[in-house]
């Protein structure tokens, strides 16, 4: 039970199916226990339990989010892989956003407030890459728009710290991607 293959090559379309997988149900008859576990990255639900909400049955107050904008759960983000570059250079920097919240919990009208790179010639992609993965946040319906603001930054550091990369939301307004450097 709950056994996965190693390392099987999977088809594009099962990758995008996985990617939908936002609730997983548990039951446990043993430990009486029953809970459903809301993940917006549906690629890394069980490798990054840091931004999943668990939310225990039957249901006794308004659960908490993880990730969470005013009243708003964020419930699907695009998976975060780093920008790429040919080059081997690092490239570090931060790009500002903002855009609303609808009622529909889409966001729309999303527009670049600031951005800044290392180096300089990469601002264009930065800017491009942040805006691509900040457009496909969803959060939660309601009955208003929210105005949302979001700072991404790109930080470079020690592969002793972080081996690959590493992504940390500190919402409401803020992601860290943090890129190992090159040695």
């Amino acid at each position: 039970m709950g056994y996965r293959p190693g390392s099987m090559e999977v088809p594009p379309k099962v990758l995008v199916y996985q990617s939908k997988f936002h609730a997983h149900y548990f039951y446990n008859m043993e430990r009486r226990e029953e809970y459903l576990r809301i993940s917006p990255n549906g690629h890394t639900a069980d490798a990054d339990p840091g931004i999943s909400t668990r939310i225990d049955l039957p249901v006794t107050g308004a659960p908490v989010c993880r990730l969470a904008v005013g009243d708003r759960c964020l419930l699907e983000f695009q998976h975060i892989y780093p920008p790429s570059f040919e080059s081997k250079r690092e490239t570090s920097g931060q790009v500002t956003l903002a855009g609303s919240i609808g009622r529909n919990g889409a966001l729309s009208d999303v527009a670049v407030v600031d951005a800044k790179a290392d180096p300089p010639e990469r601002e264009s992609a930065l800017v491009g890459w942040a805006k691509h993965n900040f457009t496909t946040w969803h959060f939660e319906p309601a009955r208003h728009k929210d105005a949302m603001r979001i700072t991404y930054y790109f930080e470079v550091v020690d592969p002793s710290i972080r081996s690959e990369y590493g992504v940390l939301f500190r919402l409401p307004d803020e992601v860290r991607i943090l890129v190992g450097r090159s040695e």
